[in-house]
């Protein structure tokens, strides 16, 4: 859901990670050319609608990944931002139009990795977080 997306970023853009060492380097999918680093960049990775035996919609659950980047050898700045993250989003409200929120909550990690791409180090930090909205009329 687009509206879901966009109230992701608002949380992010408006709290803990904003003011933290990702400031307003937040993404969604891919982060433009030349952005400096470190940012975080997050994207849907799953969801499904729950329904009745009436076929009436009772809820939708979204899983999105949120990926904390930095030009480091070392992880502690990507680790630091994922922890404002979760500050910002677990159990969060979304307040969607339309939805309640059921649930905001930070389901598993990402496997944390490092590359080397062109002589410069990357660090990944990273967790799935699973939404549940449900009709609010």
């Amino acid at each position: 859901m687009k509206a879901t997306s966009l109230k992701i970023h608002t949380k992010l853009a408006a709290g803990a990670t904003a003011s933290g060492d990702a400031s307003t380097r937040i993404h969604q999918k891919l982060a433009p050319p030349g952005v400096a680093f470190p940012m975080v960049v997050f994207q849907k990775a799953g969801g499904d609608n729950r329904y009745t035996f009436g076929n009436t919609k009772v809820a939708v659950r979204l899983v999105y990944l949120v990926k904390a980047i930095d030009q480091s050898f070392d992880s502690d700045v990507a680790e630091g931002i994922m922890d404002d993250v979760e500050t910002d989003l677990h159990d969060a409200d979304l307040s969607v139009t339309g939805y309640n929120t059921a649930n905001c909550r930070r389901q598993r990690d990402l496997p944390s990795y490092s590359e080397v791409v062109d002589g410069k180090p990357y660090q990944y930090e990273g967790a799935y977080y699973e939404i549940e909205l449900t009709p609010s009329a």
